[in-house]
């Protein structure tokens, strides 16, 4: 019985992060040809936006409440599931111009060993 558990767990999480990436808005979605050259490789590829571009209302917990449809506004990704949502259990986070990575209770507190990104 737990083998039948285990792939029907494995499937839904699959699906579920097929699912962002089909449904992934443009400004998240990778160039082709970087997603095709990382393919090539067995890598996969990923896109995020500085946080401050689309801010979740206050108090909002929903994807849907987001104006790209998206919670945290594609600054966040998750290794794990494959997803840009806060919800998903994020690993990164982009915000002015820096990498965070945390865990996800910390993100909303100060950053412990933030990386530039791009700009010095």
């Amino acid at each position: 019985m737990k083998p039948l558990l285990v792939f029907a767990l494995i499937t839904l999480l699959s699906s579920v992060a097929t699912a962002q990436l089909i449904n992934l808005p443009k400004i998240l979605q990778p160039e082709t040809y970087l997603q095709s050259e990382a393919e090539s490789g067995g890598l996969k590829v990923f896109k995020l936006v500085p946080r401050e571009m689309f801010k979740d209302p206050d108090g909002s917990y929903s994807d849907s409440d987001n104006p790209i449809g998206i919670r945290g506004g594609g600054a966040f990704y998750s290794f794990t599931t494959g997803s840009h949502s806060y919800n998903k259990i994020p690993q990164i986070m982009l915000e002015s111009d820096k990498f965070a990575s945390e865990t996800r209770r910390q993100f909303g507190r100060a950053f412990r060993g933030r990386a530039s990104a791009g700009r010095s």
